[in-house]
């Protein structure tokens, strides 16, 4: 199985928020959600221009800190992870080059609904080109994801269950695999116990089931001097806090997986992955002008 890596280091309390809007590093002061009404026509969701909040960085995490507020210009992303179907399409199209095949152990009904795993960073980014678009930025992810307030999770600060996302429950897998795309969307948290799967700009399955592909170089300092401003990730990085920057070697990835636990579903977590890697919990989504 192929390895993947998340920081997990100390931190401490900065913030480059501004006042009010975060009390120390990771603890947002913003616990309620509210969800935006968005169709996403086609399967493409819009999210509009303006500011959000990245990032979280508790004392488990720095790379994730400081929190900042960052501006993005408006974008379109996928409603859910690329299918099977979708890639078949763009190999058909002689786009796109043969993945291994990479079965579900979970309860699966229509196999082409299932997200397409086993793909590397440039298979991934090569689909994303021939649609019209390329692999998100990791900010382009995270706001698409989280929504503009610093919500853990799509729906606000409540921890995920079974019941909305596919992720490693406790000591058990909800699972055992990978599920059809939007399994979830059809939760209603008026009528269920449970919170809406969607994030606030309608996308669905950012909570778990696989990992996600984004366009961004790993730097664990690049929260310290990211632009404010469409950051666009490093051109040179260090895997570490303390070392100095060399050549970049991985990607970042978002999301978590079915086999991963609670805190790395959360939207601020990053994960990262070198680039010819690939396994059956790792799939992408596209970003769009």
């Amino acid at each position: 199985m192929t390895r993947f890596f998340i920081a997990l280091w100390g931190c401490s309390n900065e913030t480059q928020l501004d006042s009010g809007e975060m009390d120390v590093c990771g603890t947002s002061l913003r616990d309620d959600f509210i969800l935006q009404e968005n169709d996403c026509p086609d399967g493409i969701c819009f999210v509009e221009k303006g500011p959000f909040i990245m990032g979280e960085g508790n004392r488990n995490s720095p790379d994730q800190c400081p929190s900042r507020k960052v501006q993005l210009s408006s974008f379109s992303i996928d409603e859910t992870e690329v299918t099977r179907f979708q890639y078949r399409q763009c190999i058909d199209n002689n786009s796109c080059s043969v993945t291994p095949d990479c079965p579900s152990q979970a309860n699966i009904v229509n196999p082409e609904r299932l997200p397409q795993t086993c793909v590397t960073w440039e298979q991934a980014q090569d689909y994303c080109i021939w649609k019209g678009g390329s692999l998100p930025t990791e900010a382009q992810w995270e706001k698409a994801a989280r929504g503009t307030t610093g919500a853990s999770w799509p729906w606000g600060q409540a921890p995920p269950n079974c019941g909305v996302a596919n992720f490693r429950y406790a000591a058990a897998y909800c699972t055992g695999g990978p599920v059809e795309v939007g399994s979830y969307k059809n939760i209603d948290p008026l009528v269920s116990d449970t919170p809406t799967a969607r994030s606030p700009f309608g996308l669905l399955d950012t909570t778990g089931n696989v990992w996600e592909w984004t366009r961004d170089w790993y730097d664990a300092s690049f929260f310290r001097y990211a632009d404010d401003i469409d950051p666009q990730g490093p051109q040179e990085c260090s895997i570490d806090i303390d070392t100095p920057v060399s050549s970049c070697t991985e990607k970042v990835i978002k999301g978590g997986a079915y086999n991963t636990v609670q805190d790395v579903t959360m939207g601020n977590a990053r994960g990262f992955l070198t680039l010819n890697l690939y396994d059956d919990n790792i799939g992408f989504r596209c970003a769009y002008p």
